[in-house]
């Protein structure tokens, strides 16, 4: 994984854990302006589902 996939999977990741403690609130985030904390999960899903299928592909081509 290059050094920008783990940059996005950590802000994602710190994002679920301050929604799941409760310590962020629906509004906007801090270099999120103008998307709701929902809308920044879901694009981070979307973006840790197109990680994982990128790593399987690169995994399989080295098998």
């Amino acid at each position: 994984m290059s050094p920008e996939h783990y940059a996005r999977l950590n802000q994602y990741v710190t994002l679920v854990i301050k929604q799941l403690s409760g310590s962020e609130d629906h509004e906007s985030t801090e270099g999120q302006e103008g998307k709701s904390v929902t809308d920044q999960l879901e694009e981070g899903l979307d973006n840790i589902k197109k990680l994982a299928f990128e790593l399987k592909k690169a995994k399989d081509t080295d098998s």
